[in-house]
């Protein structure tokens, strides 16, 4: 069954050069599949150097696909082809940034890893995998990539002491644990 609605990039978040070739709902695996596809003569920003204006060199994958959120109660899938740029600045052919994905991790959309994120915070892994129909060593890869980011930003250069505290929820034993960093303040008193 094809799908044709117009404005659907704007569903998609699929800015130009990018654009939506075609919609497949298929009944037989009860899933969505969108086809993106580059307009012809496109030029990309360059993904290590940022230079603006690289015309394509060539095509790094074909058919790459990522998950979406989902259509209804169907899953969703991106395919694409990923174009590479050959930079005049850094002189070096690179992966065209996606908008959709993260380049590192590329199983994944953006908003499907937010919505794994959102779960993750109430739900345990191996529920959330029987939700969304995933694995769940897929899943919490997306977990480590996020916590392992937002540990590394973190500047913890001043912190130097560790307190934990942890206590227990009567007899069903549900614990409760608290981290806390502290920093040293030094005080100068003057007389």
């Amino acid at each position: 069954m094809l799908i044709e609605v117009k404005g659907i990039e704007e569903v998609f978040h699929i800015s130009e050069p990018w654009y939506i070739e075609s919609c497949i709902f298929s009944n037989e695996h009860q899933q969505l599949d969108v086809y993106v596809d580059i307009r012809k003569g496109a030029r990309f920003s360059c993904a290590n150097c940022g230079a603006e204006s690289q015309s394509v060199y060539d095509i790094a994958d074909y058919n790459r696909t990522w998950r979406h959120l989902n259509f209804l109660e169907y899953p969703c899938y991106i395919h694409a082809e990923l174009p590479r740029t050959d930079c005049q600045n850094c002189q070096k052919v690179h992966r065209v940034k996606i908008p959709w994905a993260i380049k590192s991790r590329s199983n994944f959309t953006i908003l499907f890893d937010a919505w794994i994120m959102t779960l993750a915070k109430d739900m345990p892994m191996s529920a959330i995998s029987r939700l969304v129909g995933e694995h769940d060593t897929q899943l919490w890869r997306i977990l480590h990539y996020y916590v392992d980011n937002a540990i590394e930003s973190q500047d913890l250069s001043e912190v130097t002491m560790i307190s934990t505290d942890e206590t227990s929820s009567k007899r069903g034993h549900n614990y409760i644990t608290i981290f806390m960093l502290l920093r040293y303040l030094q005080c100068k008193v003057s007389a």
